[in-house]
């Protein structure tokens, strides 16, 4: 008879006196994790259908089996945030709508600047309308155009 070494309490036993977890093959003395002689028989024999799993295998069976439960709570989590991206790049939504609106204020604001001078150093008056500010342009720009050798 072969002896093997507990992994459990490390003594050495012999073999038919040990069962070997299913998951990491560790022997163990059948003491040691108390099955009795008839049961470590039957998950001897090959065709008993009954096995052995260590404590630390099923414990680790159940860190997988909650690791497995946040999986699919993250792939839920993925599927939300993408059908809400979805949403709110269709191009009915309002968002989008507000997006496009900016876009083109934007544009139009640029095209009505388009020909704008900009002079660093001069002092920005603010004023209140359009007919305003071309007044005091009018009496600015001849000012500046003295300084300006062309």
């Amino acid at each position: 008879m072969s002896n093997v070494n507990c992994s459990c309490c490390g003594a050495i036993a012999e073999v038919h006196k040990t069962v070997n977890c299913c998951i990491c093959d560790k022997a163990f003395k059948i003491d040691c994790v108390n099955i009795s002689a008839a049961e470590a028989r039957k998950i001897h024999t090959k065709h008993s259908g009954l096995n052995y799993t260590c404590k630390n295998c099923v414990q680790l069976g159940n860190n997988i089996t909650d690791l497995k439960k946040v999986i699919v709570e993250l792939q839920n989590d993925i599927k939300t945030l993408k059908s809400t991206v979805l949403d709110q790049q269709s191009p009915n939504s309002p968002a989008s709508l507000l997006e496009a609106e900016k876009i083109v204020q934007e544009v139009a604001e640029r095209e009505k600047r388009k020909c704008n001078i900009i002079i660093y150093g001069c002092k920005e008056d603010n004023v209140k309308s359009n007919k305003e500010q071309i007044q005091l342009d009018e009496t600015v720009v001849p000012k500046i155009s003295l300084h300006i050798k062309c």
